[in-house]
């Protein structure tokens, strides 16, 4: 087996993810696991992260991602 080095993304508001960390959205119902697969920020200085789910993808922000299942729904 070899061993995998995840890259930090490091962002202005302290939050740390990594390419490749399996997260959950805070607001899935389901608490469906989702890669982190992508980061941007936006002109203003907006942090996102490209999360994704089999064949979906879509974009969050940090205040939405949990690295634990959140079963208080």
């Amino acid at each position: 087996m070899t061993q995998t080095t995840l890259t930090p993304i490091r962002v202005r508001n302290a939050h740390i993810f990594f390419f490749g960390q399996v997260v959950y959205l805070r607001t899935d119902e389901e608490q469906r696991p989702r890669m982190i697969t992508h980061y941007k920020t936006d002109i203003h200085g907006g942090d996102f992260y490209g999360l994704s789910c089999g064949v979906d993808f879509s974009w969050h922000f940090p205040e939405e991602i949990s690295t634990t299942k959140n079963f208080t729904l």
